[in-house]
């Protein structure tokens, strides 16, 4: 039977949207899980936050590793991360 009407994930949206908004779009699923457990004491399935992450079209930004290539004179090229 489905129910027509009835939204009962609002609330858990509600609160997906606030943490997402706080950091600008770093988290991703796992980490919008913990910190709601934390910060909020609610514990949420990280398969319903994936799946309300998915309905309301947010992402997690992709945080690139930036490699900083100098010059040493007395040991020569080297990576630093």
């Amino acid at each position: 039977m489905k129910r027509k009407g009835v939204e009962r994930d609002q609330a858990a949206k509600e609160l997906i949207q606030k943490v997402y908004e706080r950091d600008n779009g770093v988290l991703g699923y796992r980490q919008i899980q913990l910190f709601l457990l934390h910060d909020h004491g609610v514990w949420m399935n990280h398969k319903k936050v994936l799946r309300i992450m998915l309905d309301l079209g947010i992402r997690s930004r992709i945080r690139r590793i930036v490699v900083i290539m100098f010059l040493l004179k007395e040991v020569g090229w080297q990576k630093i991360y």
